[in-house]
């Protein structure tokens, strides 16, 4: 069974909209209806926004603490698709520009 995965903007969402205090933690979760919540939930989340921010599989691996990058390789796949991304956002760039 796949469990569903909250984003840290999501989780904060229904939080607010439960009004409940963050500083009460899992209890906060429980009231807000967020099930099947585990706190490894966030080292994804965190590995998962490093590697879209610009940092290196390398650098990943080290914060998070992983002993092989075989461990860390699993977000490849978020650094290649934002890659992409920004090739195209240039490609647009230079197709909208002027040649003087």
């Amino acid at each position: 069974m796949s469990r569903k995965r909250f984003s840290p903007e999501q989780i904060i969402a229904k939080l607010r909209e439960a009004e409940v205090p963050l500083s009460q933690g899992m209890t906060a979760l429980e009231l807000s209806g967020i099930e099947n919540f585990h706190f490894h939930d966030l080292r994804h989340t965190f590995c998962s926004g490093l590697i879209l921010s610009g940092a290196s599989l390398k650098e990943v691996k080290e914060m998070i603490g992983h002993s092989d990058i075989s461990m860390t390789d699993r977000y490849s796949h978020l650094s290649l698709n934002h890659k992409l991304f920004r090739q195209s956002k240039l490609a647009e760039h230079y197709a909208g520009s002027s040649v003087n």
